[in-house]
């Protein structure tokens, strides 16, 4: 029934459907055993997604800064899937995005090299590595005003499949839970994940002297299975009905 489905989709679709069913069977067959733990969570019965969280920040900071203009940057914005329902004038907003979507047609490392704006929230959701997504904290923490938000997208990846990198999965979080631990150790921030869509992290810049503590030795060859055993029941993860603790 499978393959006959599979022979109706479009080209491009079984291509890539090809390509993830076999680097699954070569990554199976090089590590011989695979862990098949899974997280599971009930994130499809949660009627909160990572825009909400986005749009309720956008809310506080209209509130508070009497004739000031929000300024709200996203990073990775594929479809525009986020981006379009971002409650802002579009020019408060900025998309940034090499390939697809938003409105900056650039690498984040070659937006940040030359951005001299600053902004109230930003929302990262590019390359799925933890050193693409940790360069990318650093510097959006560089340009985040005082007391303002960044989200951080698929910081809970439920699979070894899902969490691999290189991807070989439709759905991808990556490595970028890793950041997450760092964050946890990290000073002159707030930092908490909501346990909604794929992990939704919130950093709140508390202090402009903050110190971001990285641990790269320590983290770079860390699997799904060291999160699962060591690292996911220390996450400071709230539930969807306890936003108002972090927004």
């Amino acid at each position: 029934m499978k393959f006959f489905i599979y022979h109706f989709l479009p080209p491009i679709i079984r291509k890539t459907t090809f390509i993830y069913f076999f680097r699954k069977l070569f990554y199976k067959i090089k590590y011989k055993k695979v862990d098949n733990r899974k997280i599971y969570n009930n994130w499809e019965k949660i009627n909160l997604n990572r825009t909400a969280l986005i749009n309720l920040a956008i809310s506080k900071f209209q509130k508070n800064i009497v004739n000031s203009d929000v300024n709200y940057l996203e990073i990775g914005c594929n479809n525009n899937e986020n981006f379009n329902c971002v409650s802002l004038p579009v020019s408060n907003k900025y998309g940034v995005d090499p390939i697809s979507g938003g409105n900056i047609r650039k690498t984040s490392d070659d937006f940040f090299e030359k951005n001299k704006l600053s902004f109230d929230v930003i929302f990262i959701d590019g390359l799925h590595t933890y050193q693409q997504c940790q360069k990318d904290i650093i510097n959006s923490l560089k340009s985040l005003k005082l007391n303002g938000y960044i989200f951080v997208h698929d910081l809970i990846p439920t699979s070894w499949e899902v969490e691999h990198v290189p991807r070989l999965n439709g759905v991808w979080a990556g490595d970028v839970w890793k950041v997450a631990v760092e964050l946890n150790e990290s000073k002159g921030i707030e930092f908490k994940i909501i346990n909604i869509d794929k992990g939704v992290g919130i950093i709140i810049k508390k202090s402009n002297e903050y110190e971001y503590t990285k641990l790269n030795s320590n983290l770079i060859h860390k699997t799904y299975s060291d999160f699962f055993d060591n690292y996911f029941k220390g996450m400071p993860i709230l539930e969807h009905d306890e936003i108002h603790k972090i927004i």
